[in-house]
């Protein structure tokens, strides 16, 4: 059992190591390596002609951080649920695997709703305090 809860608690840090560095690289490490391109082949005149803002602010890139984040919430509960389902369906009618596969798909949905509705509080504040 011992073994079983180290392998876990690596799997929990492979995979907060993984959604930092999805991250990172989204957000900080792309834009950066595009700035210092310095040539964007006219695309800022076309832009600006076009009425686009080009400057990002601190608050657009916090909402970029944000929404990376929940697309990978979303995919992590979309895998969850796919494998409480395969789970439930292969069970072959042994009830300890039914109740694992149901704890899965329901602590997956809880994940879900918790993490919508602070999403939703933040953005009830924040348009709240900006207005």
């Amino acid at each position: 059992m011992g073994k079983k809860l180290s392998i876990i608690k690596n799997s929990y840090k492979l995979f907060w190591i993984f959604i930092l560095g999805v991250a990172l690289i989204q957000n900080i490490i792309i834009p950066n390596a595009r700035a210092a391109s310095k040539s964007n082949f006219g695309l800022d005149i076309t832009a600006s002609h076009a009425g686009l803002v080009t400057d990002t602010t601190l608050q657009a890139k916090v909402g970029q951080i944000v929404g990376s984040v929940l697309a990978l919430i979303g995919v992590l509960f979309f895998v969850l649920m796919i494998y409480g389902g395969i789970t439930w369906m292969t069970a072959g009618g042994n009830e300890t695997t039914v109740t694992n596969a149901k704890k899965t798909i329901t602590a997956a949905v809880i994940g879900l709703v918790i993490v919508i509705s602070a999403y939703a509080i933040t953005l009830f504040l924040g348009e709240g305090l900006a207005g």
